[in-house]
């Protein structure tokens, strides 16, 4: 698919998604005539490839050329920029940005890099003091959400954790070779929502998108690969987890849901726990809240029809309707 058309003297420029650039002599397309029909073949006078490397492994996807001076500034729907001379063969890659939306982004409470993961699946470490990519990697699956782990001695804040749409788990050190994968593991079947930490990085806790929790004992001060499952349950009516945290007090977990429900789970005690057969943890002890738009908030069309309460009204005088405060609380969707 053509992206790209431009003009320049005496060739017209075509580019897309195959990566390659190719050069069309004007003159040629003019005096350009058919032997039969409106089709007529014409061979470019130029192409380039722009790729990967010179064999042509994962060719671009050409979505803009802008020429500034003598210089052809390609942008690369994967993510990427190069640069390549108006009259050369040669073209360098000069940024390469996470393809697709960044997903999350986590800032290391002892060193000067922040770390961001990207749809593509792709975790880019950020030296922010230097202002360049320090390291960048990309692993199988599309990137949902990035954890920084407490710093420890052990860790000295260079380890965090990535959740991926495949419900993998990944654990990455941030080392000076680059990044170094500590531990790896499946937590889910659906996409991880996020991994949080407790305080004494004791216990960690996975979501995912469906609803489902699932518990790891760990020992973040000492062995930063372990990962030991615990238990697991799920939320109620299959919940859609928006977003969740640990209480101050380390012990209880609260959950944010799409469907306007809260739910704070007590932090599991190991020594209640009998995971020889299975990790469900049956009858988890649970508190739960709805969360309701006040009458204050609502929106002008979502308003109380003024004339259904008038009648109403008249229903309660005469005794066909019960008391107003003993009438079941209407639930207002924002």
């Amino acid at each position: 698919m053509i992206e790209v058309l431009n003009q320049d003297e005496e060739f017209y420029i075509t580019a897309g998604s195959d990566g390659y650039i190719k050069w069309w002599r004007i003159s040629d397309i003019d005096t350009a005539e058919a032997e039969e029909g409106i089709d007529f073949a014409l061979v470019p006078c130029r192409e380039i490839l722009i790729a990967e490397n010179e064999e042509g492994k994962n060719p671009a996807h050409i979505i803009s050329m802008i020429l500034a001076g003598s210089q052809w500034y390609i942008q690369d729907a994967k993510g990427k920029i190069f640069s390549m001379g108006k009259d050369s063969d040669i073209y360098n890659e000069v940024y390469n940005f996470q393809e697709g939306a960044v997903r999350d982004i986590v800032c290391s409470p002892t060193h000067n890099f922040a770390a961001s993961i990207g749809q593509n699946g792709m975790v880019k470490v950020w030296d922010y003091v230097k202002k360049n990519v320090f390291s960048q990697q990309t692993y199988a699956g599309m990137g949902t959400c990035l954890e920084m782990i407490p710093a420890t001695d052990s860790n000295k804040g260079r380890c965090l954790a990535a959740g991926f749409d495949t419900g993998m788990v990944r654990v990455i050190s941030v080392t000076a070779e680059g990044l170094e994968i500590l531990k790896c593991f499946r937590a889910h079947e659906d996409a991880i929502v996020g991994i949080r930490y407790s305080k004494d990085l004791k216990m960690a806790v996975t979501a995912s998108v469906a609803g489902d929790i699932f518990f790891f004992e760990i020992d973040g001060n000492s062995d930063p690969q372990k990962y030991d499952p615990l238990c697991c349950l799920k939320l109620p009516d299959d919940a859609k987890i928006n977003d969740f945290k640990w209480n101050p007090d380390d012990e209880s977990i609260i959950f944010g849901c799409a469907n306007g429900f809260v739910h704070q789970i007590r932090k599991p005690k190991p020594s209640e726990i009998d995971n020889s057969d299975s990790y469900y943890w049956q009858d988890p002890p649970i508190k739960t809240w709805r969360i309701k738009i006040m009458e204050f908030q609502m929106q002008k069309n979502q308003k109380k029809d003024e004339a259904e309460e008038e009648k109403k009204r008249r229903m309660r005088l005469r005794g066909e309707l019960p008391p107003e405060d003993e009438e079941p609380e209407e639930d207002w969707e924002p």
